[in-house]
């Protein structure tokens, strides 16, 4: 009896729960561009990555683009493919230097305190583009009160020809850690 009302009241908690969706943009100027970006994202919250925005260098009409991750930092780890998750791949159509997002969901947690490698990339020829900076990678370049995102690396696809001090220029969509809603 007793278990069955601790269950009973853990799922109407469960279904209770908000997820706060956020999004960190990256924005423009931009001033490079290549086939793929590397970079760290550090979290002050736990979050949970859902999704990416990238801005072609080029129109683009169903480019395959793949998305892989690794816990803790990218560098290092950028001509080792063995070290990386494939997490999504998908066909992205946009118009160039325009912000689009790339049509996988994702599912990365990131605890509070802990970072996580990104590396965004074509198959092709075809670019997206990022920023240079005089930043020593693994610097926080942007954020917000739950995530930073870290200079990383321009790469060549699949992970080749690495260039460091590249900011990621696009967006994050990411969910925070669910909360109780406050009553009224």
């Amino acid at each position: 009896m007793i278990r069955s009302l601790l269950v009973s009241a853990a799922l109407t908690l469960s279904s209770c729960l908000v997820f706060a969706q956020q999004t960190l943009d990256s924005p423009p100027p931009w001033g490079n561009n290549r086939q793929g970006v590397m970079f760290d994202v550090a979290a002050s919250n736990d979050v949970t990555i859902t999704g990416f925005g990238i801005y072609p260098y080029v129109d683009m009409n169903d480019v395959t683009f793949e998305v892989y991750t690794r816990s803790g930092t990218y560098a290092g780890f950028e001509s080792n493919p063995s070290e990386w998750t494939l997490i999504g791949t998908a066909g992205v159509t946009g118009s160039a230097s325009e912000l689009v997002d790339i049509p996988v969901t994702l599912n990365t947690a990131i605890e509070s305190g802990a970072s996580q490698a990104f590396y965004i990339t074509s198959t092709g020829p075809y670019n997206i583009r990022y920023r240079a900076t005089t930043s020593p990678s693994g610097t926080a370049f942007i954020g917000d009160a739950n995530i930073d995102i870290l200079v990383g690396a321009g790469v060549v696809y699949p992970f080749d020809n690495a260039n460091s001090e590249r900011e990621f220029v696009g967006r994050i969509h990411y969910d925070l850690t669910p909360v109780a809603p406050i009553a009224p």
